[in-house]
């Protein structure tokens, strides 16, 4: 399989919520290896909020459904933030976030490192 290319230049820190371990812990892998340095995981909203406030975020990249409760909380702020992200999710077009957030990109779960950065460009990281 071909090497993928690095983004162009390190955006900044990531936020990647996710409340499966093992997915978060891949999406982190596909970062790295297009050259993002630096990557926060939460796996709640309160965690995910919680980053927001503490760190430097500069783009996130947000499950759905996080278990008992959905990421909405976070998507409204990082909106009011201005931060770019898209969202992964299982539910396909049906989404529950499609209806709310039309204007934000969602990523089907499963996806490949490719998918990940077309769907970064998309936002303008690269």
């Amino acid at each position: 399989m071909p090497s993928l290319q690095p983004l162009s230049r390190d955006p900044g820190h990531a936020l990647i919520v996710e409340d499966n371990v093992i997915i978060a812990l891949e999406v982190e892998t596909f970062l790295q290896d297009l050259g993002v340095a630096s990557c926060f995981i939460a796996g709640t909203v309160e965690n995910a909020l919680h980053v927001l406030d503490a760190r430097q975020v500069a783009f996130a990249i947000v499950d759905v459904d996080l278990g008992s409760e959905t990421s909405e909380e976070v998507a409204l702020a990082l909106q009011e933030r201005g931060l770019p992200f898209l969202f992964v999710t299982g539910y396909g077009a049906s989404a529950p976030m499609a209806r709310d957030f039309p204007d934000v990109p969602a990523l089907m779960k499963p996806f490949t490192p490719a998918m990940l950065r077309a769907a970064l460009n998309n936002l303008g990281i690269d």
